[in-house]
């Protein structure tokens, strides 16, 4: 009898333990699948980033912030940046990580539309416009302790300011920054 209580309480603690880490996991097909947390905020470091040479900051002088809230499929990011020659920038976005695509209101471009999933336990959201044209891609990969967050920004040729051109539809490995973020608050 005591060792049929004992087997049904290890039992019992052991779906609670269960139950518990399944929370914190999504299911894809069908399978237990971990995501990385990343939101909080999150500050650039300048010296672990590499920009590339057609668009990096000039200077040092760069600040740059980031805040995401996940809650999947749920994503929200608000970024902010400021260079030294007083040069600010503010976007906010909103998405997905299901793979469905959103229209992305504060792009300049029309039918400006953007689309994420998860590859293995990076988040990677690509931008097109004109329904099929791919302008921009970005990988979110938090590394390991999970206080740094790396953001891979990738570009088309075309019309971000560097060419007068229309889009290429092609990444161009010139224009792609690794820009490394700290998180400062969780």
């Amino acid at each position: 009898m005591r060792l049929n209580f004992i087997a049904t309480l290890t039992l019992a603690f052991v779906a609670i333990i269960s139950s518990q880490t399944l929370s914190a996991q999504r299911l894809e097909n069908n399978i237990a699948v971990d995501r990385p947390d990343l939101s909080g905020k999150w500050a650039v470091d300048i010296v672990k980033s590499r920009f590339s040479a057609k668009k990096g900051p000039e200077d040092k002088d760069l600040i740059w912030t980031v805040e995401i809230r996940q809650r999947l499929p749920q994503f929200s990011v608000k970024m902010h940046s400021r260079i030294g020659d007083g040069i600010v920038e503010d976007w906010k976005y909103n998405f997905y990580t299901d793979g469905r695509f959103v229209t992305v209101d504060s792009c300049k471009d029309p039918d400006c539309r953007m689309y994420a999933k998860w590859v293995n336990n990076k988040l990677v959201a690509q931008t097109f416009v004109n329904a099929n044209i791919l302008v921009a891609e970005e990988h979110f990969e938090l590394l390991p302790g999970g206080n740094t967050l790396q953001i891979t920004f990738k570009l088309a040729e075309g019309r971000w300011g560097y060419s007068p051109n229309p889009w290429s539809g092609v990444i161009d490995e010139q224009y792609t920054d690794y820009v490394v973020f700290n998180r400062t608050k969780y």
